[in-house]
């Protein structure tokens, strides 16, 4: 088996004789608590000259057992599976939740595991885990189950911010607040949008701020609004300083479907159908609507001095 390998069964996993250091959870976000738990996997799995992997499942499980509350995930399983792979983790096992798996009783959970992952040597796993059928398990039953299997099993504790523990429940809160600031230090880094370039009604080059435009669908739909952003071409380090309105655009149109419009502050051109990073930093007003062009330049005037301001900071700290 060639690394980094990304699976979506336990079938496909052939180690060749490797032990398998293999931490478990959703890891909705990658933040700094799941950040913590797969540092440890691959430096302990690289210590024992063993596989270092991720155990993960698409889709949520809300999405199956309670699909009329389903949560609203943070990031897509193409951008967890690239910021996994990024970690240096070995082996991505991205198993299909199912209504079978979840009907596994939590005292079966690690003997199940061991059947199809016989290599599988270590579990590592945040101190909030629960599995097992209606979450019954938690990680006492997994320590004193594993031993049984002679495998070992390491506890990461959560960690805080602010006094706050660390989440994706709490980042996902924070973006609907439009507090990036405090999301992106939970998360460890800018949280991000990417996508093509598409075209636009060029309205604002019409009023002196030309701006790209990006249609990104998110699960999450972070709040409404204006904020201070960098824009990054496709595996590109440069970026550019810009100001981002997030919404329906509600002065021109009555759009259901959320667009992001950035202007730069300084001329780039990036053009339609390029794929661009959105790195968002702090939220500078909420989206409203303007009664005229006019009021609605005054406004953006006003909005790219406080981008300005805010990224000047950010670059000088």
């Amino acid at each position: 088996m060639n690394f980094p390998a990304i699976v979506n069964s336990f079938e496909s996993v052939d180690l060749e004789g490797k032990s398998l250091h293999l931490a478990i959870g959703i890891f909705d976000g990658i933040h700094l608590g799941h950040q913590g738990i797969i540092k440890t996997v691959v430096q302990s799995a690289c210590n024992d000259n063993a596989v270092s992997g991720v155990l993960t499942f698409n889709p949520h499980p809300s999405h199956v057992l309670t699909p009329e509350n389903a949560v609203s995930l943070l990031i897509n399983q193409e951008i967890k599976t690239q910021l996994l792979t990024e970690s240096g983790i070995d082996l991505i096992i991205q198993k299909p939740f199912t209504i079978k798996f979840a009907a596994i009783k939590a005292n079966e959970f690690v003997v199940y595991l061991k059947r199809f992952l016989p290599s599988l040597k270590a579990i590592y796993v945040g101190e909030n885990f629960r599995f097992g059928w209606m979450r019954e398990g938690e990680v006492n039953l997994l320590v004193s189950d594993a031993q049984e299997q002679n495998i070992q099993v390491f506890i990461t504790k959560r960690i805080k911010y602010n006094g706050i523990d660390i989440s994706s429940s709490i980042i996902r809160i924070k973006l609907g607040q439009g507090q990036i600031e405090e999301a992106n230090a939970m998360l460890g880094y800018p949280y991000y949008s990417d996508g093509l370039i598409e075209p636009g009604q060029k309205i604002g080059r019409k009023i002196g701020f030309p701006t790209i435009n990006l249609s990104w669908q998110p699960e999450l739909r972070p709040r409404y609004g204006v904020y201070a952003v960098k824009v990054r071409p496709d595996g590109g380090a440069i970026s550019w300083d810009g100001v981002a309105n997030y919404g329906v655009k509600p002065t021109f149109s009555d759009n259901q479907d959320p667009v992001i419009e950035v202007h730069l502050l300084k001329d780039c051109s990036f053009n339609p159908g390029e794929r661009i990073t959105i790195d968002w930093y702090t939220f500078i007003r909420p989206e409203k609507k303007f009664s005229s062009d006019v009021e609605l330049k005054k406004q953006i005037a006003i909005d790219k001095i406080e981008a300005e301001k805010f990224l000047v900071n950010l670059d000088n700290y």
